[in-house]
């Protein structure tokens, strides 16, 4: 059956290591939509921090967000589905991490707050690619603690660069408890959603929601967050810079990002060569 929906995570996937768009995705995105494959985004990234992407690729109309925990039209603004924590469930998972050295992004709204001193020195905890964007785009809070205290409406997730891999085990070990969605995107990193939320659940609510079945969804993503929506889609892609366990459940392994996997898999996705 013919790919009627590509969904793609963002870092590490469609943009390569500088976080950019190339000349190659964006001449694939046109041609997959000309041939009436729906591309959408399947990211971590809250929809302020997608504007510059959806700016530069105008076909795409639809993104899932925050691991699976929104989903958007993003030339109307409506939010297609939601399932966000609650702030008393925010205010419990950040109590519990608070004390663990990590730079958090806490999703609250269509803001990421950070403590303010640490998102100054964000390049301590991020990858360097990573610091300028969290720097342009998030908001630093003097006190976080009493942002959190404070904020009353849903939260999307916290995610949290650590010091070090095994600062990021402690703090795992931490929260295992609480039954929340727990997964990584990085090396020394932490996502934590509610349970239900993660990007399978999402783009399967997604596609339902257009009205194609997962034989006709493709997925394509680098990372063990994207882990969940490969198993759902039909046909399941990763780029070459994925790790081997995300590799074996996959049916399709392209190029790397920085070598145009992502343009290779949708250029074959428009071909009916997948």
């Amino acid at each position: 059956m013919p790919i009627r929906l590509a969904a793609f995570d963002l870092d590490g996937t469609l943009l390569n290591s500088k976080k950019e768009i190339t000349p190659a995705v964006r001449e694939a995105v046109r041609l997959a939509s000309a041939r009436g494959i729906e591309v959408a985004l399947c990211t971590g990234r809250a929809v302020t921090e997608c504007r510059e992407i959806l700016a530069a690729l105008p076909e795409v109309r639809y993104a899932v967000l925050c691991t699976g925990v929104r989903a958007m039209d993003t030339k109307t603004g409506r939010t297609l589905f939601e399932n966000s924590l609650t702030a008393a469930q925010a205010r419990l998972i950040y109590s519990r991490l608070r004390g663990f050295d990590g730079l958090l992004d806490y999703f609250a709204g269509d803001t990421i707050r950070n403590d303010a001193e640490k998102l100054r020195n964000a390049a301590r905890y991020a990858p360097a690619a990573a610091v300028p964007f969290l720097q342009r785009w998030h908001a630093g809070e003097r006190s976080l603690d009493e942002f959190v205290a404070a904020w009353d409406g849903p939260v999307d997730k916290l995610h949290i660069y650590y010091i070090s891999p095994a600062e990021r085990d402690r703090a795992r070990a931490a929260v295992a408890d609480l039954g929340f969605f727990v997964t990584t995107t990085d090396t020394a990193d932490l996502e934590i959603m509610p349970r239900g939320a993660d990007k399978g659940a999402g783009l399967r609510k997604l596609a339902a929601y257009l009205g194609i079945p997962r034989e006709q969804v493709l997925a394509a993503g680098d990372n063990e967050n994207d882990r969940q929506m490969l198993l759902y889609a039909g046909t399941a892609a990763v780029v070459g810079n994925a790790p081997p366990g995300l590799r074996e459940i996959a049916g399709v392994v392209g190029p790397a990002n920085d070598e145009g996997g992502a343009a290779w898999i949708l250029r074959r996705a428009a071909e009916g060569a997948l």
